[in-house]
C-alpha cells in the first residue's frame, strides 16, 4: 500500500467538504463534480449504486420525501441570543 502523503489528505478532505455542501445546499448536479461518471457508491437505505446519475436520482428522491429546508435560509435574518 502506498504511504499517503499531504496531497492526498487535502483531496480527501476537499472532496468530502464537496459533497456535504452540494447536500446542504441541494446543488445535486454538482455531485457530478465530485465523484467520477462510474463511481460505486453504498448507502444503508438504498445498498449499492452504479454511476453518479443514479446516485444523483436517488438522492432528489429522498430529498423530496424528507423535505429539509438548506441550511442557508437560517441565517437571512440575524441570530439574536436573549439571557433566561
Amino acid at each position: 500500500m502506498a504511504t499517503p502523503n499531504t496531497i492526498d489528505y487535502f483531496a480527501i478532505r476537499n472532496a468530502l467538504a464537496r459533497y456535504t455542501l452540494c447536500l446542504d445546499s441541494r446543488d445535486f448536479e454538482a455531485l457530478k463534480k465530485v465523484f467520477t461518471p462510474d463511481a460505486v457508491t453504498f448507502y444503508p437505505m438504498v445498498g449499492e449504486m452504479t454511476g453518479v446519475d443514479e446516485l444523483i436520482k436517488v438522492i432528489t428522491k429522498r430529498c423530496r420525501l424528507h423535505f429539509f429546508p438548506p441550511p442557508r435560509y437560517a441565517y437571512l435574518y440575524p441570530i439574536t441570543f436573549s439571557p433566561l
